[in-house]
């Protein structure tokens, strides 16, 4: 998985992948590429760090971080 992170935020808020790739308004195919393969658009960047309320840093980072005081613990 090339952004972890992604799937912590989104497992958080309940969501399913088809939920969320409803709200960046893009297939659910397309938002299993941009997850598996990267190439993240900035626009899609921003509207995951509005929705999940992070920074592109940590929505981008290739290693989970529990330590994170916006990432519950599941």
């Amino acid at each position: 998985m090339k952004y972890p992170m992604i799937e912590v935020y989104r497992l958080q808020q309940g969501w399913t992948c088809s939920e969320l790739a409803s709200l960046l308004c893009v297939s659910r195919s397309t938002f299993y590429n941009w997850r598996k393969k990267g190439g993240l658009p900035l626009a899609a960047v921003r509207k995951l760090c509005d929705l999940f309320h992070c920074s592109p840093s940590m929505l981008l980072s290739r290693v989970i971080l529990m330590e994170d005081p916006t990432v519950k613990r599941l």
